[in-house]
């Protein structure tokens, strides 16, 4: 993402999906990978097709 000019911020996720609190409070569930745009106002929560076709269209833009 870098390379692509994208900035943004990774949060390590504990393995186990009983210590993902803070994750559920963000989106909603206990799964990864997730994107939060806040510019955007948009979530995507375990799906990396989904976040990379959200990417590939903002990119487009």
């Amino acid at each position: 993402m870098t390379d692509l000019g994208i900035s943004y911020i990774i949060h390590n996720v504990p393995r186990e999906r009983n210590k993902r609190d803070e994750l559920e409070k963000i989106s909603g569930q206990r799964f990864v990978p997730v994107l939060v745009d806040k510019e955007h106002d948009v979530m995507i929560a375990d799906d990396d097709e989904k976040i990379i076709r959200y990417l590939e269209k903002m990119l487009k833009k």
